[in-house]
């Protein structure tokens, strides 16, 4: 069984892997190696965890904020 992710109001917090993974449909791998490569803004370690700011990723792909509002 998988776990849901709420990636409501994704583009106001820090999200984790899994939310990354749910956002755009791909595997945790593709997260950190799109991160490496670039196309994703460098997470930030918050209290020893991993994550990415929201407002980061929304101003580096502004189309899916659009299509978050259009849902």
């Amino acid at each position: 069984m998988s776990k849901t992710t709420n990636i409501e109001n994704w583009d106001k917090k820090a999200l984790t892997v899994s939310d990354m993974t749910a956002l755009f449909s791909v595997s945790r791998a593709t997260i950190y190696r799109w991160s490496a490569a670039g196309f994703l803004p460098k997470p930030r370690k918050i209290g020893g965890s991993t994550r990415w700011l929201g407002s980061e990723v929304a101003a580096k792909y502004p189309e899916m904020l659009a299509g978050q509002a259009a849902a």
